[in-house]
């Protein structure tokens, strides 16, 4: 894709209307994981071409190595447009915590692509098979899609076995384990909803979690509530005296690595050397861009963390030039790590069963055979 046709796209996702294909997503989550990554510091604003996807949004999205695209073409997964505006919304509001935006992905990018192969057909990986699990018979081999267990059938806890597997989507299993690490059979059971009692987060349905022996949502402190050990709410940090307290912004004071709003940074700040010091506080300011003017005396200079300061300028990194998401790369315009150049546009790497002029085009792990498809090394292909 070109990148007028890219930024078309991004705009048509800034407009509100869902992205209409896999690709038009594609395209829009990658920009809002780099707003994000820009405004948490992760990348300098004139370093905007080094963003590239968090692996936990890689892993939550490519939930096997088969690849998307070649899936969706022969309806082994079907790409739901209304999950991915969904995902991009939750993405665009992720916070910085690693811990918080995770939470927020998994709730948030669920649906945007759902099984597409029926109990009984062939499958080339399990988020393939509709209420089943794909089997196979070697790596890279074709299989065949074995239905879950009914709501009462014998299961196992850890137990592998596909025909005692429990659907994990809606269903547990309700055997034990015991303190010597014997197993006890089981059955499986329906996840419950909110308010019923609860031994552990797996017996709940999607979003819930079982807190205080009942499955309900997360628990989300506020501001003023006690947080030693526990995560605040969004714009609330756990602060020097051990409560939830607002987060700040420019020019704000700041006294913890936290305590500044998504796109500020604490500059000058300085944490004791051993627990109970005292604390110099620092400036909540924008993060720095390349060239602007830092102190590296300080511990929090302001630059973004692809750069550092060098000689009292912010300074990037990475010298070598590099291209973004689909933008153009060639045998001397590098892509960004992470991703690969494709047929001239950088791209992410493509899944087993993907077209490929190289093994670097494939996934890690795969490699490009001789019918140019991106293979897994072992019995069958691709």
């Amino acid at each position: 894709m070109s990148l007028r046709l890219a930024l078309v796209a991004v705009a048509l996702g800034l407009a509100g209307c869902p992205p209409a294909t896999w690709e038009d997503f594609s395209i829009q989550l990658h920009a809002r994981a780099c707003d994000r990554a820009l405004a948490c510091g992760q990348i300098a604003r004139s370093e905007r071409n080094l963003c590239t996807l968090p692996p936990m949004l890689t892993a939550l999205l490519q939930r096997s190595n088969y690849d998307i695209e070649v899936a969706l073409a022969s309806g082994n997964l079907t790409y739901v447009p209304d999950g991915a505006g969904r995902c991009l919304d939750a993405v665009a509001a992720a916070p910085c915590d690693d811990g918080a935006a995770q939470s927020r992905f998994l709730l948030g990018c669920n649906n945007v692509l759902r099984p597409g192969t029926s109990v009984g057909d062939i499958c080339y990986a399990d988020d393939q098979c509709a209420g089943g699990t794909c089997v196979q018979n070697g790596s890279g081999c074709p299989g065949s899609c074995l239905g879950y267990p009914s709501p009462g059938a014998v299961c196992k806890p850890g137990n592998t076995d596909p025909a005692t597997v429990c659907d994990p989507t809606v269903e547990y299993c309700d055997g034990t384990t015991s303190p010597d690490g014997g197993v006890s059979d089981g059955h499986c059971q329906y996840k419950k909803q909110s308010g019923a009692p609860c031994d552990a987060d797996e017996q709940c349905s999607f979003g819930l979690v079982c807190t205080r022996a009942v499955c309900a949502d997360p628990p989300s402190l506020r501001e003023g509530d006690p947080c030693s050990g526990a995560i605040c709410a969004e714009h609330i940090y756990c602060g020097s005296d051990g409560r939830c307290t607002r987060q700040r912004a420019w020019p704000q004071a700041c006294d913890s690595l936290s305590g500044c709003d998504r796109g500020f940074v604490c500059v000058g700040l300085v944490l004791p050397s051993l627990p109970g010091g005292p604390i110099t506080p620092g400036l909540c300011r924008p993060w720095f861009d390349v060239g602007d003017t830092c102190d590296s005396t300080q511990p929090i200079t302001g630059c973004a963390a692809s750069e550092t300061c060098v000689s009292s300028h912010c300074t990037p990194r990475l010298t070598q030039r590099v291209s973004g998401f689909s933008a153009n790369c060639d045998a001397t315009l590098a892509c960004a790590p992470g991703l690969v150049c494709d047929t001239n546009h950088c791209a992410d790497p493509r899944g087993r069963g993907g077209v490929c002029a190289d093994t670097m085009t494939c996934q890690s792990g795969l490699v490009c055979g001789t019918n140019h498809l991106c293979v897994a090394p072992g019995v069958c292909s691709p």
